[in-house]
């Protein structure tokens, strides 16, 4: 039986039954019960376009029919009526096709499907991990791109690290699962030649490596471009091959955060050829080389970076012919380094017979260097220096007091950005040099002044120290050298000047410490 027509403004229940028919119709439900159902049939179908008032219940069925389509619009208003609600379910599945849909709704709200793309979603949904080898890439967007490798190793992962990075798009972020990507005689251009910048992410530095026997920069930043999280190794060791770096174009600063470096030659290097006219932030990095760790060189303009709680170790192996020192830190042109809470072990071996913590050599123009609260020990079989300055175009090096190094360790002028205090060696004794601005530290009767101290007459000129009033009892070693005849003094205690001064003939000269007004 087919029923066809209009039914208007029931307010009774309607039973519309079908068998072996089929139903069409446009109605009007007011306050009804429609009861809309397939039945038993062959071939039962319901279609057309039903509005549904408040306070009537709609119920659909598919019956056992081997064959039963629901069609048509369903609306849902709650009317004119006084008092009407409009209810907040609908029971059943609603799906795309008949039998088992792919993509369904139940009863709950909860989504099954393959794909999800929501706006502004709330809840909870799951999708399918893709490989944990796999290379993700996170669209500026929000939308994201995954590429699988055709097998579980080292090579194959490296080589879709490569085809993502060569398919990704300006401001794209590459993210790396816990594995090793050795993408061989290749380097990842970060910077998309010189055009733009990705970002390259990892699970941990212990977690994620990539290994590279690229000849030169392993990985060139972009502009604002972050690498974090990973692991950088080179296996190439002819120079310079560094695990980071740039010789060419402009860098708008970029960040290097808690990554470890192990390269065959350099760390980091930003030699002449590029232009960094931002900030270059380090941060929590472990380096590991052969010859060394961070080299600052870019072209004389504007740039500068900032070291954080970083760890720079050279430790030659032989694997690299070093003509030059070994270095930690590296300035060689007009720019600004800080380096913050940093430390420098820094060996020389074989070929490389001298090394250098902080080495500054004006080659390109004057570096301003600033070293805060750092610990450096170098020792070579020649010659080491923890810092070694080169004087030049108006170079300058500052350090603070909290600065551990060896003072007998130092070649070139340092300037003390802070109030210089008389520290322990690194071997725990006492042959820490005093400065001009040593105004504040106190001398203790204990206290030993060794011949290793040679006071200069600039610090005749210049010293203001404070020393306490048991100082007149300390022991100074005959071999102590005055190139002054005197020097004045400072008691805090009494907060009055005193004068060291020498007396007596030639071979019987004594000291006196004299109140001076």
């Amino acid at each position: 039986m087919d029923l066809i027509g209009v039914v208007g403004n029931s307010v009774g229940d309607m039973d519309l039954v079908s068998g072996n028919s089929n139903m069409s119709g446009t109605g009007s439900y007011k306050a009804s019960n429609v009861n809309l159902e397939s039945g038993l049939g062959y071939n039962g179908t319901t279609s057309g376009s039903f509005t549904y008032y408040a306070g009537a219940q709609i119920q659909v069925q598919g019956g056992n029919a081997i064959t039963n389509s629901l069609g048509g619009n369903i609306i849902l208003t709650t009317g004119n009526q006084a008092g009407s609600t409009l209810g907040s379910k609908m029971p059943g599945n609603v799906g795309i096709n008949i039998n088992n849909p792919t993509n369904s709704l139940d009863v709950n709200g909860n989504i099954s499907c393959s794909v999800i793309t929501a706006s502004l979603f709330y809840g909870t949904a799951s999708y399918s991990t893709p490989p944990s080898s796999s290379v993700f890439i996170i669209h500026a967007d929000g939308t994201s791109t995954t590429y699988t490798p055709i097998s579980n190793t080292n090579t194959s992962r490296g080589n879709i690290l490569l085809s993502a990075s060569l398919s990704a798009i300006n401001s794209d972020t590459i993210y790396l699962s816990e594995n090793t990507y050795d993408i061989g005689f290749n380097q990842i251009d970060l910077s998309l030649g010189g055009t733009g910048t990705l970002n390259l992410q990892g699970r941990g530095k212990l977690n994620t490596t990539i290994i590279s026997s690229w000849f030169g920069y392993m990985v060139v930043p972009g502009i604002n471009s972050e690498i974090s999280s990973l692991t950088l190794q080179t296996t190439n060791h002819s120079y310079p091959s560094p695990c980071i770096g740039s010789n060419s174009g402009t860098i708008s600063g970029s960040t290097i955060r808690n990554v470890k470096l192990i390269g065959q030659t350099d760390g980091i290097y930003y030699n002449n050829g590029c232009t960094v006219l931002g900030t270059v932030n380090v941060y929590d990095t472990d380096i590991y080389t052969n010859w060394d760790t961070i080299v600052w060189t870019p072209a004389t303009g504007q740039g500068t970076i900032n070291i954080y709680n970083s760890n720079c170790f050279v430790v030659p192996t032989g694997s690299v012919t070093v003509t030059q020192p070994s270095d930690g830190f590296v300035a060689e042109s007009g720019n600004t380094a800080n380096l913050f809470n940093c430390s420098f072990n820094i060996s020389g071996s074989g070929s490389s017979a001298t090394s250098n913590g902080i080495y500054i050599d004006a080659v390109y123009g004057g570096p301003i260097v600033n070293v805060y609260g750092c610990v450096i020990n170098t020792n070579a079989p020649t010659s080491s220096y923890d810092f070694s300055h080169l004087q030049a175009f108006g170079s300058k090096l500052y350090t603070t007091a909290n600065t551990i190094y060896n003072p007998l360790k130092i070649s070139g002028p340092i300037l003390y950005s802070d109030t210089q205090q008389i520290l322990k060696s690194i071997n725990s004794s006492v042959t820490s040099s005093i400065s001009s601005s040593f105004a504040s530290a106190s001398i203790s009767s204990s206290q030993s002044i060794s011949s290793s101290y040679a006071l200069t007459s600039s610090y005749a000129l210049n010293a203001v120290p404070t020393v306490s009033s048991s100082f007149a009892s300390s022991s100074i070693s005959s071999s102590f050298t005055f190139t002054s005849s005197y020097i004045r003094l400072f008691n805090g205690t009494t907060n009055s000047w005193y004068t060291l001064q020498m007396s007596g003939s030639a071979g019987q000269e004594t000291l006196i410490l004299l109140p001076t007004n």
